[in-house]
């Protein structure tokens, strides 16, 4: 199935192939500390080194094996207090 993945220069409906996975198939903005909470912390660190735009795999997580492609990363950063600063007050 990678090797497909891999030859195909056309968009691949990825819905149909492999097993269902009752989290879904596509994961969007995601932290580390979001990825790990599904997959497990060995996953996110593999995934988190892996190059952006090309299909990977197979990466194992506590769910079972997985074709991962990574379309866009964007570095942490800090965030600004006046960004969290009513879910600091909530938490607090």
């Amino acid at each position: 199935m990678l090797l497909d993945l891999e030859q195909s220069a056309a968009e691949i409906d990825t819905s149909t192939m492999g097993d269902p996975f009752m989290f879904g198939q596509v994961y969007d903005k995601l932290s580390d500390f979001e990825v790990a909470r599904v997959f497990g912390r060995k996953f996110t660190d593999a995934i988190f080194k892996l190059p952006v735009g090309k299909w990977q795999g197979p990466v194992h997580s506590g769910l079972g094996y997985h074709l991962v492609r990574i379309e866009s990363s964007t570095p942490s950063q800090q965030a600004r207090l006046s960004d969290v600063r009513d879910k600091v007050r909530f938490e607090w």
